[in-house]
């Protein structure tokens, strides 16, 4: 029999409680007497003044796990060192734009659940799922819908030249500008479900149907509604505009008309602007249009109103039909005249780095559209209903097409539907928070710069900043910071592979550039010239359609033919300067791939055969 003075030194064994015994000590207590049949339970009880249900699930816990833990109750399924690598990790999933799902958080606590009980010795199941969520909220952690990234628009903010582009171009053109004149335009498309889509429906189960429930609808299940938004850094915005597609239209046909109370302003008698094209996406007489009814004379008329002389500067997205529209004399012209720069986002970047697109106004209106009843709507708006048919009726008469009943309503519904959505949500402070986060106003280096998904060094960032003062010389220059400009700089090269440099592709894949520049136009010109971009047609009013069409058709052969040239030139080239051993090297690798893939198709070949039972 043991001593217990062995357990407690000099100490009496009723001082103490389970508590205070170690881990050791408990062991002790266990294999006494699971190796001593005359120590029993009900006598190590007694005697250390313990509860006999306590010695038995220590007794049971060292039987199955083979540890037992210091103080009272279970080991936690996680140590403090495991919580902190799940935290680590989750947040670098974030960074990395690959968030874990719930799925991947129970493999993640799992394993630091197995990695904590290696560490203490003992033997563990997997932890359940009510364990693993209450672990995930003790680190702070929440569920939320992500944003879908592609991998093109992923891989161009990962590229440091195109964050460092965008703050030269705010430094060079906003810098001592009042947030009055600093502009961002951009869309979004609202998704409006027609009645039925969605709801809950009353259904009983058939013997032998298995199908699932369905509900037939006649006609497109959905509305596609186009919002032009254009936002100041000071939280002003531009009267309500939308387009909305008739495929009846033709390619060119453009149709607008002024709706009373078609708007996000509770102001009586303000007004909104139904926009019809082909397709939503506009074409070059509705994007005219915007540019010269609706951005610059609101620009003009915010100037005028804060008794300002300032230059002002707007940003927006590359899309190519619209850069077609800025780059057409006239436009340029009256830019020119109403003293605004127009700047181009880097290319693919819009969502990181355009203020309208990172503000979080455009999440909240499709979120309250989303919650609304468009019914009780078209019930508190019959006379803004009624100038829309009317609208539609005028479109039909003069360009000789028809709308449906059902889809005139549908029109009116989702119309009146994004506008209402838009007004509950639009305040001043959600259009400013895209410009603070962008970095845009205040001007914020390290704002701009954490919008990348790049991995930016302390040292590359005050690299960056010790150039800055030469580039933006530069960029003011040039309307465009080339890749040798940032290369003599110190920004390193992300996309090497890449063929064509950035600041040698067509316009809308370039980085930031400042297209009001005369540099600029000078550029593209040069680009049409080699064939290497198309040339806005409707410049040239004597080209009939058709010479249009064909016209289009010969550049965009050549530019074609041109890149089929240079790549063949490349490869021989490459070829030219490889050994005889790497050559033959090479020609055996072409060969392996080419058996291996014959080898594939005919095992594909095979397994479907087997599938569909063919012999």
């Amino acid at each position: 029999m043991f001593e217990a003075f062995e357990l407690r030194g000099r100490l009496l064994y009723r001082d103490l409680s389970a508590a205070d015994l170690t881990s050791a000590q408990k062991r002790y207590l266990v294999e006494e007497i699971l190796s001593n049949e005359q120590v029993s339970i009900a006598e190590v009880s007694r005697r250390y003044n313990l509860k006999r249900t306590t010695v038995q699930d220590w007794k049971k816990t060292l039987q199955v796990t083979g540890f037992l833990q210091d103080g009272k109750g279970r080991p936690g399924t996680v140590d403090a060192e495991a919580i902190r690598e799940l935290h680590t990790e989750l947040g670098k999933r974030k960074l990395e734009q690959r968030p874990a799902d719930e799925g991947q958080v129970i493999d993640l606590v799992t394993d630091y659940a197995h990695q904590t009980s290696d560490r203490q010795g003992r033997i563990i199941d997997d932890p359940s799922s009510k364990t693993v969520k209450m672990i995930v909220r003790s680190i702070g952690a929440t569920k939320k819908k992500p944003q879908i990234v592609s991998n093109a628009r992923f891989k161009a903010g990962s590229d440091p030249r195109m964050a460092y582009s965008m703050w030269i171009m705010a430094l060079a053109c906003t810098k001592n500008i009042p947030k009055q004149m600093i502009w961002n335009w951009d869309a979004t498309t609202f998704i409006v479900t027609v009645n039925g889509k969605g709801k809950l429906v009353v259904t009983v189960k058939l013997e032998d149907d298995l199908r699932p429930v369905s509900l037939v609808c006649d006609e497109t299940l959905d509305i596609f509604i186009k919002w032009m938004h254009m936002g100041s850094a000071s939280g002003q915005a531009i009267p309500f505009v939308v387009v909305v597609a008739i495929a009846a239209m033709k390619p060119d046909e453009f149709k607008v008309f002024e709706i009373p109370g078609l708007s996000y302003s509770a102001v009586p008698g303000t007004v909104g602007y139904l926009c019809f094209t082909q397709t939503r996406a506009g074409n070059a007489k509705f994007f005219n249009w915007f540019i010269k009814t609706v951005a610059i004379p609101t620009v003009v008329n915010t100037r005028s109103f804060h008794g300002s002389t300032s230059r002002a500067f707007a940003s927006c997205d590359g899309e190519a039909m619209f850069l077609d529209e800025i780059f057409s004399v006239e436009t340029r012209e009256l830019l020119r005249q109403s003293n605004i720069d127009l700047g181009k986002i880097p290319a693919s970047c819009s969502g990181i780095l355009q203020p309208s697109d990172v503000s979080p106004l455009f999440k909240a209106a499709k979120t309250k559209l989303r919650s609304m009843l468009v019914k009780h709507l078209i019930a508190e708006n019959p006379i803004v209903e009624s100038h829309i048919m009317t609208a539609i009726d005028q479109l039909q008469q003069e360009l000789k097409i028809t709308v449906g009943s059902e889809h005139k309503k549908k029109i009116a519904h989702g119309a009146i539907s994004v506008a209402h959505a838009v007004q509950e949500v639009l305040r001043p402070r959600l259009i400013e928070d895209g410009f603070r986060l962008c970095g845009q106003y205040p001007l914020n280096f390290e704002n701009l710069m954490r919008q990348s998904y790049a991995t930016l060094t302390p040292d590359l960032l005050e690299t960056m900043r010790a150039a800055q003062d030469g580039d933006v010389d530069f960029f003011l220059q040039h309307g465009q910071l080339t890749e040798e400009q940032m290369t003599r700089s110190g920004i390193p090269v992300f996309d090497a592979e890449r063929g064509v440099p950035r600041d040698q592709s067509v316009l809308h894949h370039q980085r930031a550039v400042l297209l009001t520049h005369d540099a600029t136009r000078d550029r593209r010109a040069e680009y049409i010239n080699c064939g290497l971009e198309l040339e806005p047609v409707a410049v040239d009013q004597t080209m009939s359609k058709d010479e249009a069409d064909q016209r289009k058709k010969d550049i965009k052969m050549l530019g074609t033919l041109q890149k089929r040239d240079q790549k063949k030139a490349q490869e021989a080239e490459r070829i030219a300067g490889l050994t005889a051993e790497e050559l033959a090297a090479e020609k055996e690798a072409k060969k392996q791939r080419l058996t291996a893939n014959r080898e594939k198709r005919a095992q594909d070949l095979t397994d479907t055969k087997l599938r569909l039972n063919i012999a």
